[in-house]
């Protein structure tokens, strides 16, 4: 039993060794109960265009099956940064995917209905976004 993605990333032999090719740091595998599991630790989003298939293959005495897979992000925000600025309070959302919307609250009261002033810039990076959105305190226009 294996994985790759155009080499062979990790695999099974017959007595249940596990034996991974250590091309990237970006994942590792797990063998487990019968089950061989590939773990990305960096997958990019399906847009970004370095997606690529993965196969996974069993070999037994009775032949050989594959399946393809695409891994297929669902969601994603890497980091979140805030500070406050005598402008304001300002956040950063660092690795996001897919895109958000960035709201403020203050208690239960939801600043971003237009009673505050609110600026919003995006960045993208390989498929990734970065979203920066801040307020501006009445008068530090």
């Amino acid at each position: 039993m294996d994985w790759s993605q155009d080499v062979q990333l990790c695999s099974v032999n017959e007595k249940g060794d596990l034996s991974t090719n250590n091309v990237s740091t970006d994942f590792h595998c797990k063998y487990q109960e019968g089950q061989l599991t590939l773990v990305l630790h960096h997958a990019l989003p399906l847009k970004s265009g370095n997606s690529s298939r993965y196969v996974c293959k069993l070999r037994s005495n009775q032949g050989t099956l594959h399946e393809y897979t695409t891994v297929q992000l669902q969601e994603c925000c890497g980091r979140v940064e805030s500070f406050l600025s005598s402008r304001g309070p300002n956040c950063t959302f660092s690795n996001v995917y897919p895109d958000g919307d960035v709201h403020w609250f203050q208690g239960s009261q939801n600043l971003s209905d237009g009673s505050v002033s609110q600026s919003t810039a995006k960045s993208v990076d390989n498929g990734w976004l970065t979203i920066y959105s801040w307020l501006t305190i009445s008068g530090q226009e």
